[in-house]
């Protein structure tokens, strides 16, 4: 539903008055202003109700799992675009399939805030 209000709002705003207006400046918002007020409130929502005493027997297992877990899918992602899609230099560099890869391999804060629940 989000989905569908979301595709006609952003079709329809020059036809919405005020709403449309409304609709117009959120579309123009800059993406790090998202960042500076969802980050902090999922971090402090997380820390509030995390358990230190778990999160320090669990640390390791944490980073075993998380680091080498982004690392790989950053690459492998890339090699996927890059060998097997058949993006050549043109469409994506190496450089951009990596980055690419990072932004989308890593992982969901709001999951992990969920599970550590």
């Amino acid at each position: 539903m989000v989905l569908i209000l979301g595709l006609f709002l952003g079709t329809y705003h020059a036809s919405l008055g005020e709403w449309g207006r409304a609709v117009y400046l959120m579309e123009h918002i800059h993406p790090h202003t998202g960042i500076s007020i969802f980050v902090p409130t999922l971090m402090f929502t997380g820390a509030l109700g995390a358990n230190f005493y778990m999160f320090r027997k669990s640390l390791i297992n944490i980073l075993i799992l998380s680091v080498p877990g982004v690392i790989i899918g950053t690459f492998l992602f890339a090699f996927v675009l890059r060998s097997i899609l058949g993006y050549t230099d043109e469409d994506m560099t190496w450089y951009q399939a990596l980055t690419l890869g990072a932004a989308l391999s890593s992982t969901d804060p709001v999951a992990v805030v969920t599970l550590l629940k």
